[in-house]
């Protein structure tokens, strides 16, 4: 009689490893999301004031602008838990958030600025196989 050996199971995958580089860009972009989504509520506010004091040209814009950095706050915060959870859609969302960022430094003649998101460009894609 033979004896059956019972069939091995696959090991577990073994977890990812998140870099220390990115949990620190992820924590980083996390507060740059707070605080834009703060400077965004902030100006709508002002730009409602200013509208309904008597002033709808200042206002309106102010308010328009200060919809826009609320926007990029939010989009800031999404990518930043995203980047945490070495989910690719954030990798994808920050490349995109730090070649707009890096065109505008260039374009407003801000070029210290610009290098840095070149760098961390140049580091999320080295650091890319950690993402899913």
């Amino acid at each position: 009689m033979q004896r059956q050996v019972p069939a091995m199971a696959a090991p577990p995958p073994m977890p990812r490893s998140r870099p220390i580089g990115v949990t620190i860009l992820a924590i980083l972009t996390i507060l740059i999301g707070i605080g834009l989504l703060l400077l965004g509520l902030l100006l709508v506010a002002l730009g409602g004031i200013t509208g309904l004091f008597g002033a709808p040209m200042f206002g309106l814009p102010i308010a328009a602008i200060g919809g826009l950095i609320l926007l990029v706050g939010i989009l800031m915060l999404v990518s930043g838990f995203g980047l945490l959870k070495l989910r690719m859609w954030a990798w994808w969302l920050a490349i995109i958030a730090f070649v707009l960022g890096a065109v505008s430094s260039i374009l407003s003649a801000s070029y210290p600025t610009a290098v840095i998101e070149v760098l961390l460009i140049v580091y999320l894609i080295v650091v890319r196989k950690h993402f899913s």
